[in-house]
């Protein structure tokens, strides 16, 4: 069975694809850390959704993948291949450089109109305009369950 790492060209391969696995699976672990520090409590439903998506986009772009594979990897090689999804990858990330906001704030000003004023979470939240203003690292769980987008509900200090 280990006769296979023989051949150089297939254990260069392989090797590649280990690395490819590993990598894959540290990012997966990354990416479920994320969504607990961003959503505490709910993060089974962020983690839940972000895999759902990355599931999605399996198969949605394996087809399409496969079917250049087919017809231009051979063509072009593994090579070109992988210098291909590198260029891809940088894009990508120059692409997320460009469209993240620059002055991204690590608390927001936002506002809570469907809270009781007794409710634990506003213990440091202030009266206004019908509903109770307070400041804090801003998350998306069950008291925030959409980011705040109007002035109304960011206030001015946001």
């Amino acid at each position: 069975m280990l006769q296979v790492l023989g051949n150089r060209t297939y254990r260069h391969l392989f090797l590649a694809q280990v690395i490819a696995l590993i990598g894959t699976g540290l990012a997966t672990i990354a990416l479920g850390l994320l969504a607990y520090d961003l959503a505490g409590p709910d993060a089974d439903a962020v983690l839940g959704t972000a895999l759902a998506i990355k599931m999605v986009a399996y198969v949605g772009v394996a087809p399409i993948a496969a079917t250049f594979a087919e017809r231009l990897g051979a063509a072009f090689g593994l090579p070109i291949t992988f210098v291909a999804l590198g260029l891809l990858a940088a894009a990508a990330v120059s692409a997320a450089a460009v469209l993240w906001p620059a002055a991204d704030p690590d608390e927001l000003d936002h506002m809570h109109d469907t809270l009781e004023a007794s409710h634990p979470h506003l213990s440091d939240a202030a009266a206004a305009d019908g509903g109770y203003r307070h400041r804090h690292a801003f998350v998306i769980d069950r008291h925030h369950t959409r980011w705040p987008a109007s002035p109304r509900d960011r206030g001015a200090g946001a």
